[in-house]
């Protein structure tokens, strides 16, 4: 009973650092493309960042500017591992 504390920390700590991290990510894209994307439509797999109803024309220009937009976000939270974005 003494570490059920401990975990709920752990799970606590895991999810606020998701939420930076969605921040981090919206304001990287705003700062590049200037296109809006909430945080709540950013989720992550593998090594992924995924984003969620975004237009077409949006995820064109997502594409074009790919390298430039992860550099962005590695130089915003080094930490980060992310490789592509969908």
């Amino acid at each position: 009973m003494l570490h059920i504390g401990s975990f709920f920390s752990k799970a606590i700590e895991a999810y606020s650092r998701q939420k930076t991290e969605r921040a981090a990510i919206s304001a990287a894209i705003h700062s590049v493309l200037g296109i809006e994307v909430p945080p709540s439509d950013i989720s992550f797999k593998d090594g992924r960042i995924l984003l969620a109803h975004i237009p077409s024309a949006a995820r064109s220009e997502i594409y074009i500017k790919k390298a430039k937009l992860l550099a962005q976000i590695k130089n915003i939270l080094p930490e980060s591992t992310y490789s592509d974005m969908v």
